[in-house]
């Protein structure tokens, strides 16, 4: 558990059978038990304006009215770990294409760039619960996912802890983004308007279609991974418009879709569409001819100079 400086903490102690009593208690630290009464099976105990000495680990045990003098064995322990403003925030990245198949393995690299031995966590933006954690003797270390599923996507950060204490850093500035590509999601059909050859200048609408909406829809040019758009959505079709065609915007285009609810399942990619522009090899043609007939006009003065130079000097 991560808490920031002077915030307020609840420890929740549960068991699955009726207890009386409740304790709560800190590591090498006997002075710091806390005990409440309870008629429940569970009980939560608040650490109000949390400072470094409230760091460290805490386990729970509990008595109840029969055995009133003996107390269970202590749970599993939990940290209650302070985040230091003052720790570098470390850096994360993903070893993966833009959308990784279901089954794949991928890994996520966290690393500071000057540590000591110490702990690397991993968060996950949509499930607090997903806590993976990695000790590391260097100042990087590698989050590995085997046989990725769907509930492996989202967004994850990192935050970094020196050993030994309870410090940590804060998360990491960026976010490493896990899309995984769902089979179950049939691919999209895409369509351009107007069809066929387009002429520079000229305003087009693509659009990208499947059914049982409401998606998400994005844009991509084939072979350039980084060339990606965001398409107006409607429930089950996308849009994208280009205001000013120019030849800048030919090439094969695809699009992929994610539903709302599940936004970093992807479908396939569609069909790739080739937009294919008008007017740009006769744009070139006629620059090539401007610069001759000025290149043959220049010549042709250089001419008529020369001569009546001679002339002149004849006479």
């Amino acid at each position: 558990m991560v808490v920031s400086l002077g915030h307020n903490v609840t420890i929740h102690c549960e068991n699955q059978t009726s207890a009386e009593t409740f304790y709560l208690l800190k590591a090498g630290d006997q002075k710091s038990e806390q005990m409440k009464e309870i008629s429940q099976n569970n009980s939560s105990f608040t650490i109000r304006n949390v400072t470094l000495e409230h760091t460290g680990k805490y386990t729970c045990r509990y008595s109840n009215k029969l055995d009133c003098f003996f107390t269970s064995k202590s749970s599993v322990p939990m940290e209650l770990l302070l985040t230091d403003p003052e720790l570098s925030r470390p850096g994360i990245s993903l070893n993966s294409s833009i959308v990784s198949r279901l089954r794949s393995s991928v890994s996520i690299q966290c690393w500071v760039k000057k540590g000591q031995s110490g702990i690397f966590y991993l968060h996950n933006a949509e499930d607090k619960t997903k806590l993976q954690s990695v000790k590391s003797q260097e100042n990087m270390a590698k989050f590995i996912f085997k046989n990725i599923r769907r509930e492996d996507s989202g967004n994850y950060s990192c935050s970094y802890r020196p050993t030994p204490g309870f410090l940590i850093s804060p998360a990491s500035n960026s976010n490493a983004t896990l899309l995984i590509l769902d089979p179950d999601l049939p691919s999209p059909t895409i369509s351009i308007s107007p069809i066929g050859l387009v002429a520079l200048g000229q305003e087009i609408k693509i659009q990208c279609e499947t059914k049982n909406g409401p998606m998400m829809f994005y844009l991509y040019e084939a072979g350039d991974p980084t060339a990606k758009w965001t398409m107006k959505s409607d429930f089950d079709m996308g849009e994208f418009s280009i205001s000013n065609l120019s030849s800048q915007h030919r090439g094969m285009y695809h699009c992929i879709y994610a539903r709302v609810d599940k936004p970093f399942l992807f479908s396939g990619a569609s069909e790739p569409l080739e937009l294919q522009v008008s007017g740009m090899q006769e744009s070139y043609d006629y620059t090539q001819a401007n610069i001759a007939r000025f290149i043959i006009g220049s010549l042709i003065l250089l001419v008529l100079t020369y001569i009546i130079f001679v002339e002149c000097n004849i006479d």
